[in-house]
């Protein structure tokens, strides 16, 4: 796999607030020495942001320690090939731990209900799962539906909310390794984990599928392609980043790539679940990405916007190379 170094700037779907927690993993560069994660509400850090920075002792023994002004710590952790970062948020401060061992308390401004942007940088290789979660006053997702990391998942992206008609995320990523692989974005039950949507981009056979999982007779899952599934043409360039948008509508999803308005198609019907049968959208999780026959994704951003429009009317805007609605957006949203 190729060393890309990468930051990770998005919109989160929900204002932080005391009871919720993030879940991050992230992949060092060969020579890493520090990456920061940067709380704000605006998409440039600055004097207002909450910044957790992360660096190695560079001499001595060569081990963690968190750059902060008012942050304090009880242990070290030793650098590895990936590093898992908990942040919980309370009232006056983060809680955070560093792959089960670094554990700090770090001060936060008061002002967090106004915190909607998430940036990552630094001396990072890949950033795999930027999960954005909920634990109080409710549980969401529900833990049943928190993935493993098997080693094709290349992201993973919960929300603290269910979804709703007029949520529309805009995902920023490029490929690498392969160019004749594939990846695959999948949107799965949160109670039952039946697949509500499959996006499969093959660049070997420069066909978008876009499929269900379906029961079968002997109770496993299989994947069906149908003909149908694979119209419109193919808008992705394995050497270009690309911009892709997921509009949540009242009865379908839409998707547009890079400007351009690319397929619909309806949610599944609930009485195709798997029991207990329950309203397709509201029971989804947060996008999960994966790669296959060697070809890797970074993920470099996704903008979580909620819209007045139900029907996410001109959505394809959002994926244009220079959109100003959400650069607007990440200056002016609070």
């Amino acid at each position: 796999m190729e060393e890309l170094v990468t930051e990770f700037k998005g919109i989160l779907a929900e204002p932080l607030q005391n009871g919720h927690y993030f879940d991050i993993v992230v992949e060092p560069t060969k020579h890493f020495k520090k990456f920061c994660i940067h709380f704000s509400k605006d998409k440039t850090a600055n004097a207002d942001s909450n910044t957790l920075c992360f660096s190695t002792v560079t001499s001595g023994p060569r081990k963690f320690i968190p750059s902060h002004p008012y942050s304090y710590y009880n242990s070290d952790s030793e650098p590895r090939d990936a590093y898992r970062i908990i942040i919980s948020v309370h009232d006056t401060d983060f809680h955070v731990s560093l792959s089960e061992k670094l554990k700090v308390h770090i001060g936060h401004t008061n002002l967090i209900q106004h915190v909607r942007i998430i940036q990552i940088e630094g001396d990072i290789k890949l950033i795999n799962r930027v999960d954005h979660r909920k634990i109080y006053p409710m549980v969401w997702p529900p833990s049943a539906s928190i993935p493993h990391s098997p080693n094709e998942m290349f992201s993973s992206n919960d929300i603290p909310i269910p979804f709703k008609p007029g949520h529309l995320m805009v995902l920023g990523g490029r490929c690498f390794g392969n160019p004749q692989g594939n990846f695959y974005i999948n949107l799965k039950h949160a109670h039952n984990g039946a697949n509500m949507m499959h996006f499969c981009v093959d660049f070997r056979s420069k066909l978008v599928y876009r499929s269900d999982w379906n029961p079968s007779d002997n109770g496993q899952n299989t994947l069906t392609r149908a003909a149908k599934d694979c119209a419109g043409g193919f808008p992705f360039d394995f050497i270009r980043p690309f911009k892709m948008a997921i509009a949540c509508k009242h009865s379908e999803f839409a998707i547009a790539v890079d400007g351009h308005y690319f397929c619909s198609y309806a949610y599944r019907d609930p009485r195709d679940l798997p029991r207990p049968y329950t309203n397709a959208l509201s029971n989804i999780v947060g996008p999960k990405i994966f790669g296959r026959d060697e070809l890797g994704i970074k993920i470099t951003g996704i903008d979580h916007i909620i819209l007045r429009d139900a029907e996410c009317t001109g959505f394809e805007t959002y994926t244009k190379e220079e959109c100003p609605l959400t650069n607007t957006l990440r200056k002016t949203i609070n």
